[in-house]
């Protein structure tokens, strides 16, 4: 054997031992720099097999892993790992490795329970401070980038991840497959045009499973919510939501770019419906960061149906809702990209029901060892929470629209865009908003001060806002509970500035005031409401310049430098509101500038003027105006208007031929024929007073104004023509008018001096008239055709009663609703009242006012007039109307119809409010001097009665005769003691139900 052939025989030998022992001891090797790197990391790591490939691939199977911190636990096994090593990892000189690729593994990530002593020290512990925070995020990152640095591409398949509290499955989440591969090309692997990859060299990741929640609680509850007759039958499960991940991760600039989707791009995220209280979606998610930890966050294509699926109650849909942090000590920014919102108020009221009973279900059971807790300050954390948002939040809004749904019989009838492309920005405790609503533009502005969540100053800005085009505006709208009923529009313009001094507080000791300023333009005005006039009012123009302010420590808020102007009307307002809420009351003040009488009254919209818009009125006047208001005490109500109603004066009327009353003007009164005689009826108190040595009555008493009355007219004027009723001269005159206003079909009724049945003043005792007057004013001798204490009373009723019933007409102003205006109750039939009257009272003398009053006006069904209604009730003259019988017609005015109920009832009232008006007005008589005190007490009982056949049975004649007192020289408004003069609706003033104005 030679040598050269042991040389070769030893070599072939040591290449032999080499190949079959180098992976041997490779294999060893790189199980020790496993399990040292593993160790290292603090990782417990354990396989049933390592095999090695040939040349640098190992392979584990049935690995098991498990690392515990201090409040969670990671544990989890892989069936399979395949790794790629490199010679000098195995070496242990480099920590790089190459592919690795996963199958068939699980993690499980499970909350500890805590130890209540190592709880109670760790919160004693001060937490870090940001700048640690931010640098163990930064060494996180380092690593990260590092680890990718040294591994290739990576591949799993099958993985299940689990979070789990200390009990309970929360979450599972099944990965079919991860890649995360190299990728020289700029390829858009996620197919996204929006979604590309950076143009540097980087990575790909894609990923795709399926998460689903298995918290047993919720499921419970929404089972119930779901079933709520019968929970155990139900079977609510939340649905797998599956997912897709695209990611791109670029060394150079270590930046991630990723996408969170469903499979399909057509598909949602996220589709999730809990019965009842809302219906969620969310398309997709994208974020990104980089070396500096800038993160930015996009949720897109977001919506919210709250309610109903069908028929919800808010609908809520966004574009893209972006989060962005410069650095991780920076705030979050956010971004509500194109959002819109519908809002149907009709259902919030079941969304909120639905809303409590889910409250009220994920409230924990009580148990007996439970004790109360503590009462803690929610109000009080809210609003510190808010408070810090408002100085250092970042919220910008970017083209919102904004919507209002109208439902009628549970369906939207009408969708009114309320704000459209609406932009807004919240920075640095500034809010500034702006959009379209209305046809015009609106801005609105607010500074929040640091450590106050409510704003410092506020500014809103109102540009060209159509009130037509404004939520229910064009539909009409009701006001609550008045059943008003029309509609508002015209041109708004407005610029209001709100602004605060000192630090607000709800204590009456904070110094903090409150100030709100601006003017306010209303332009090419109209109003359509029921009640005002027939026609709209249309041609407003108004404006104001005002600033009212508010103190915490008065509770008191406070108008002053308050201008107003309609037309050529100018004035200042002041007033105040104060005493809230214990006992609120309002103060205004208004004084007009001087103004000529004609252009106050041509000012006004000739809707509310009609026919009367070419009336003349003389004089010049400066109106002063003042309410005072005690909203509790309704009956200390008190208005004042000084130097206006005794300054202007109405020269003419001229109404235009369409308003001119349908009368005839007769020659003279037509006689009246003789009644057909009755059957005498048996009277036992006649016959006493006959037989009796009752004395001869003594003349009735009246007022020396009365008394020395001539009754005359005044002359017609020249100018005056015979059929042409322009005017109001032809009230002096024997008119005829057929009534046609609440009259039965078939019967004719006429009024005037011209029928036979004209009762004119002088032939009657003058307690006829008295009675009719005092029982409806009580200055009608001395008032110019309006009586401010009428219109005091009329407002303390209607305040009292929160509704229209009580007009505070005077006697010429129920003449004129009579004679020239319909029975409507609108404001503009009492503004043509109002100038009718003044019209009046300089040309018709008073007494001739109330003659044609109570011979015109309504005491029954079909019965109009003094002399009918004498005829009706008392089968008499109403020359032989005693006071009592008088003072019933005059009670009876407002309420015609309850005469025949009493008739039908064969009496009067003896007690409660009839009865007590009747007193009242007798007393009234007495004072004024229309009857004795003795007169009045012979009258007593004040009881009317009736036979079953309707007759009326007259009362015994009085059974004393007395002289007249001397009356008093004038009349006066005053009262026997213990009178109301001006006594409430419900108890003595009218009956009830009465809503006459």
């Amino acid at each position: 054997m030679s040598r050269r052939f042991v040389y070769f025989a030893l070599i072939g030998l040591l290449l032999g031992a080499l190949l079959v022992g180098l992976p041997y001891g490779l294999k060893h090797l790189a199980e020790q720099q496993l399990r040292a790197q593993l160790d290292q990391r603090g990782v417990d790591l354990q396989w049933e097999e390592l095999a090695w490939q040939w040349p640098t691939t190992v392979e584990l199977s049935d690995v098991k892993f498990s690392t515990q911190r201090a409040t969670f636990q990671i544990s989890g096994g892989i069936e399979r790992v395949e790794v790629a090593l490199s010679s000098s990892s195995m070496l242990g000189k480099s920590a790089e490795i190459g592919d690795v690729s996963l199958a068939s593994g699980t993690l499980k990530i499970q909350k500890l329970a805590g130890d209540p002593a190592l709880d109670s020290a760790q919160n004693d512990v001060a937490p870090d401070s940001p700048q640690t925070t931010v640098a163990a995020v930064e060494n996180l990152w380092a690593k990260l980038w590092e680890g990718l640095g040294k591994t290739g591409n990576i591949e799993a398949k099958d993985l299940k991840i689990q979070l789990l509290d200390e009990s309970h499955t929360l979450l599972e989440m099944q990965i079919t497959e991860v890649v995360l591969s190299e990728d020289a090309l700029r390829e858009n692997t996620a197919g996204d045009p929006n979604f590309l990859p950076p143009s540097t060299a980087h990575r790909t990741l894609r990923a795709q499973g399926e998460v689903e929640l298995k918290t047993a609680k919720y499921s419970a509850i929404f089972a119930q919510l779901t079933a709520p007759e019968n929970p155990d039958s139900a079977d609510f499960e939340f649905p797998p939501i599956p997912w897709s991940l695209d990611a791109y991760l670029a060394a150079a600039d270590q930046s991630i770019t990723l996408k969170l989707g469903a499979p399909s791009p057509e598909d949602a995220l996220l589709s999730l419906n809990i019965p009842n209280i809302a219906d969620l979606n969310l398309h997709h998610v994208t974020a990104s960061t980089d070396r500096t930890l800038k993160l930015d966050l996009s949720a897109h294509q977001a919506s919210a149906r709250l309610g109903s699926v069908a028929k919800p109650a808010l609908e809520v849909d966004v574009l893209q809702i972006r989060a962005t942090r410069a650095s991780p000590t920076a705030s979050i920014a956010w971004s509500i990209i194109e959002p819109t919102l519908a809002v149907a108020p009709t259902r919030l009221t079941e969304l909120q029901r639905n809303l409590t009973d889910l409250r009220d279900a994920l409230k924990p059971e009580p148990t007996a060892d439970d004790k109360p807790a503590a009462k803690s300050n929610k109000s009080g954390g809210w609003r510190m929470r808010l408070t810090h948002w408002l100085q250092r939040g970042d919220l910008s809004i970017v083209n919102g629209h904004f919507d209002l749904r109208l439902v009628e019989g549970g369906e939207v009838a009408r969708e009114i865009a309320l704000v459209q492309n609406f932009d807004g920005t919240l920075r640095d405790g500034r809010l500034q908003t702006k959009g379209v609503s209305a046809g015009g533009r609106v801005r609105l502005g607010a500074k929040f001060t640091p450590g106050s969540w409510l704003p410092h100053a506020v500014a809103l800005e109102l540009d060209n806002i159509r009130l037509d085009d404004l939520p229910g505006v064009q539909e009409g709208r009701t006001l609550p509970k008045r059943g008003v009923r029309g509609r508002i529009g015209g041109i708004i313009d407005a610029n209001l500035r709100l602004w605060t001094h000192g630090e607000l507080a709800p204590v009456r000791s904070a110094t903090a005031s409150v100030n709100l300023g601006g003017s306010l333009t209303w332009r090419d005005g109209n109003v359509d409401i029921s009640g005002l006039a027939d026609t709209p009012i249309d041609a407003i123009n108004a404006s104001t310049e005002f600033l009212l302010s508010w103190a915490a420590n008065t509770s008191r808020v406070e108008l002053s430098q308050a201008r107003v102007q309609y037309g050529p009307i100018v004035g200042n307002l002041r007033g105040q509101w104060r005493d809230y809420p214990l006992d609120p009351v309002l103060d205004l003040a208004l004084d007009i500038d001087e103004i000529g009488c004609q252009d106050a009254v041509r000012a006004l919209p000739d809707a509310l003027l009609g026919a009367y818009r070419d009336i003349e009125i003389e004089g010049k006047a400066a109106p002063r105006f003042s309410l005072h208001l005690p909203v509790y005490h309704p009956r200390k109500i008190r208005i004042q208007v000084e130097d206006f109603v005794d300054l202007c004066h109405v020269t003419a009327l001229k109404a235009r031929k369409s308003a001119w009353p349908d009368l005839t003007i007769a020659a003279h009164a037509a006689p009246k024929p003789a009644p057909a005689q009755k059957p005498a009826r048996f009277n036992p108190s006649g016959l006493l007073a006959h037989f009796g040595a009752a004395p001869t009555p003594a003349p009735w008493p009246a007022p020396p104004f009365v008394r020395d009355e001539t009754y005359e007219l005044p002359e017609i004027p020249s100018t005056h023509q015979r059929n042409r009723f322009d005017d109001v001269h032809w009230l002096n005159r024997p008119f005829i008018k057929q009534v046609t206003e609440g009259v039965t079909e078939e019967v004719e009724v006429l009024v005037g001096p011209g029928t036979p049945d004209y009762k004119p003043l002088r032939d009657l005792p003058p307690y006829v008239g008295a009675a009719a007057y005092l029982s409806e004013e009580m200055e009608f001798y001395e008032n110019h055709g309006i009586d401010l204490g009428l219109i005091q009373r009329a407002l303390r009723i209607d305040f009292e009663k929160g509704r229209f019933v009580y007009g505070g007409s005077t006697i010429t102003q129920q003449l004129v609703k009579n004679l020239f205006l319909s029975r409507d109750k609108k404001l503009a039939r009492k503004f043509k009242e109002a100038l009718i009257s003044w019209r009046i009272e300089d040309t018709v003398p008073k007494w001739r006012v109330l003659e044609l009053y109570i011979n015109v006006i309504e005491y029954a069904q079909d019965i109009y007039g003094i002399g009918p209604a004498a005829r009706y009730y008392f089968d008499k003259d109403a020359a032989d109307l005693t006071p009592r019988e008088a003072v019933f017609l005059a009670v009876l005015k407002p309420a015609p119809w309850y005469g025949d109920r009493f008739r039908r009832r064969r009496s009067t009232p003896t007690k409660h409010w009839w009865f007590d008006r009747m007193g009242e007005i007798m007393g009234r008589l007495v004072d004024k001097g229309y009857l004795t005190a003795e007169q009045a007490e012979a009258e007593k009982p004040y009881i009317l009665e009736w036979d079953k056949d309707g007759r009326y049975i007259p009362a015994a004649a009085p059974a004393v005769a007395v002289e007249p007192a001397e009356p008093e020289a004038a009349p006066r408004n005053t009262a026997p003691q213990g009178m109301d003069l001006a006594p409430h609706i419900t108890d003595s003033a009218n009956p009830p139900g009465d809503e006459r104005d």
